[in-house]
């Protein structure tokens, strides 16, 4: 059982590696074993929470950013307002302008977190320039949700179910 950053084969460079999700670390790990050496990247994984990570051209975890994720909005959303329904974000496509209620949920909880993502992207990209479009691997239960609007941006949108088990199992093998 990997319980310790330490035990995962991945230079992590943050001020408290110790705080780092290991989840984040082993998507890391597994991405980097796709991107050629001297290229930085980023490593999205989308569920309850989205977390954005960096990969720089030395292929060392240099942090990121983390915020609500889909499923975790609709509650924030329902559980804090007074009459905002539970936003069913199967059954509503995110159509802008939204016609009804649960249309807008649906659009504003999936723009904020495409949006949110795409913006960090770009800032991420400023810390390494590149002359070619930035890796952006994808992972997590949102997903697929969300990636064929990420396509939409200048970036290398790769999707990769099986990241964080992929990084487990490098690890293993390493140790």
């Amino acid at each position: 059982m990997i319980r310790h950053f330490t035990q995962i084969p991945l230079e992590v460079r943050v001020e408290r590696p110790d705080q780092v999700g290991i989840d984040r670390l082993l998507d890391v790990l597994a991405a980097r074993s796709e991107v050629p050496r001297g290229e930085p990247a980023v490593v999205v994984d989308a569920g309850s929470a989205v977390t954005v990570n960096w990969m720089d051209a030395e292929g060392v975890f240099a942090g990121g950013a983390i915020f609500p994720g889909r499923r975790l909005m609709a509650e924030a959303l329902h559980d804090y307002t007074a009459t905002l329904p539970r936003a069913d974000l199967e059954k509503h496509a995110p159509i802008v302008p939204a016609g009804n209620t649960q249309q807008a949920l649906a659009a504003g909880i999936h723009w904020a977190v495409v949006g949110g993502i795409r913006s960090l992207v770009e800032q991420l990209q400023l810390v390494q320039p590149t002359d070619r479009p930035i890796r952006v691997f994808v992972t997590g239960g949102d997903a697929p949700q969300l990636i064929p609007d990420l396509r939409a941006a200048d970036y290398d949108v790769r999707h990769r179910p099986w990241l964080t088990l992929e990084g487990i199992r490098m690890t293993a093998e390493h140790g």
